[in-house]
């Protein structure tokens, strides 16, 4: 959990000015480069994508927190194919996990 919060704080750090708590208005390079130094890797098209879901909704960063967190495509949370598939691979790893505590892979305990 300490990862998280501190990635999560940085995050935050990059994407508010702290004296106000607002938003920064970020053009995509340099939120490019402020998601970079937080740890974040992401292409410019997913960028562009968080950057127009975040001018739609200010959460938009909390989202991409928990999408990195978990290891999960950022643009889960604005199409809807995407979170389809994504969901698709979390269910089949969770399973796959399971199956390999509980000494066996899913295909056998159907």
């Amino acid at each position: 959990m300490p990862a998280f919060t501190d990635r999560y704080n940085a995050l935050l750090a990059a994407s508010e000015d702290l004296s106000t708590g607002t938003p920064r208005p970020w053009g995509l390079l340099p939120l490019k480069a402020a998601m970079e130094q937080a740890g974040f890797h992401l292409s410019r098209s997913q960028l562009s994508n968080l950057r127009a879901g975040v001018t739609q909704n200010p959460s938009g960063f909390v989202l991409l927190a928990i999408a990195t967190t978990l290891a999960i495509d950022v643009r889960v949370f604005f199409d809807e194919a995407v979170f389809s598939e994504e969901l698709q691979r979390l269910i089949f790893e969770r399973d796959a996990r399971r199956g390999h505590e509980l000494g066996s892979s899913p295909e056998r305990r159907r």
